[in-house]
C-alpha cells in the first residue's frame, strides 16, 4: 500500500480493488485470489455512496440511501452486465 490512509473512493479503488484485481488476474486461480477481489468489489459501492452519493444521484436521477441501494438500484439497472 503506497498511502497510509484511505480518503477517498478514489483510493480504495486504486489502493484496495486494483491491486486485488490485478494478483487475481495475475496468478494462478485460488480461492484466496477470488475472495479478496470480490470482497473488494463487494465494498466499491459503499465507498463510492460515502464519498460521491450527491454526484452519483445527480447523474442517475436516482435517490440512493446506502451503498446497497446504489448497487441495487443504479448498477443493476443500468449495467446490463449485473
Amino acid at each position: 500500500m503506497t498511502k497510509q490512509q484511505l480518503l477517498s473512493a478514489r483510493d480504495y479503488f486504486d489502493e484496495v480493488t486494483r491491486p486485488a484485481y490485478e494478483q487475481y488476474l495475475g496468478n494462478p486461480s485460488s480461492f484466496l485470489n477470488a475472495y479478496s477481489l470480490v470482497n473488494t468489489l463487494f465494498h466499491v459501492s459503499e465507498w463510492l455512496f460515502h464519498y460521491k452519493a450527491t454526484e452519483l444521484q445527480t447523474k442517475y436521477g436516482a435517490t440512493v440511501t446506502s451503498g446497497t441501494k446504489l448497487f441495487t438500484d443504479v448498477v443493476e439497472m443500468s449495467c446490463c452486465r449485473f
